[in-house]
């Protein structure tokens, strides 16, 4: 295990990976964060294998270490069977890809082994542009897997200027359709109603609670189609008050 520096540990990914289909438990969410905050994304080679410990797995994400383990090795069982769908802009091909080709455990050490599939390598590694770069410590403390994906689509189009926080603010505008496939919500929350509540609101109070950016959805941003609302436009903007959430 390596000592961690928890304000840096980042993870990025192509941004094709914001806006493709698919779904993830909590645990299998940050069990790929994990994974991904080892790795060089402008490097040239991926490594063949990635191991998470469940002592840094529990650091990572705040929770217990006694059930870090239990967690992980779940979270890996489950990513066993997890794919994402992509649709190829160039061609109109619509892909489904498994996250991992394989995975390992031992019991013994307490850590899992990764294996990506060697498909979703590219949207990992060697990254110059078009990407997305997110510190773990900004979604540790979200409970909902939604609020991440939209939390990655926000980041992905604000303006971040390191120079001066002042100006970092972005939106992120998406018709409810597409929203509805991003989160492979399937028959849930089919009433537009029920999904700003449980999905929307939830991950708006999640960001604006328990992380350092705020994100609003002014009522003009929210447009419709005759009666039906077709698309929304979230807006998210660093906030000025001091790093509550980033550790020591």
């Amino acid at each position: 295990m390596k000592e961690h520096n928890m304000n840096k540990l980042t993870a990025v990914r192509h941004n094709m990976l914001n806006e493709a289909s698919y779904t993830m438990s909590l645990n299998e969410k940050r069990l790929v964060y994990s994974a991904l905050s080892q790795i060089d994304p402008r490097g040239q080679s991926f490594p063949d294998e990635i191991k998470v410990f469940a002592q840094d797995f529990a650091d990572q994400w705040g929770i217990s270490r006694d059930s870090a383990y239990t967690k992980l090795k779940s979270a890996r069982e489950e990513l066993r069977k997890r794919e994402i769908r992509t649709v190829n802009l160039k061609n109109g091909e619509v892909w489904d890809i498994n996250w991992i080709d394989s995975s390992a455990y031992q019991d013994g050490n307490g850590y899992v082994i990764l294996c990506f599939s060697q498909k979703i390598r590219p949207y990992l590694v060697n990254l110059h542009e078009k990407f997305t770069s997110i510190r773990l410590f900004e979604i540790k403390k979200f409970s909902s897997t939604h609020t991440i994906r939209i939390f990655e689509s926000l980041i992905q189009y604000i303006n971040k200027n390191k120079s001066d926080r002042e100006i970092r603010r972005g939106w992120f505008k998406v018709e409810v359709s597409d929203l509805r496939t991003m989160l492979e919500l399937g028959n849930k929350y089919e009433k537009w109603a029920d999904l700003k509540r449980y999905v929307i609101n939830k991950a708006i109070s999640e960001i604006n609670n328990k992380s350092n950016y705020i994100v609003t959805l002014p009522k003009e941003n929210i447009v419709k189609k005759g009666r039906v609302v077709h698309s929304i436009k979230l807006e998210i903007e660093y906030n000025k008050q001091p790093d509550f959430f980033k550790q020591d």
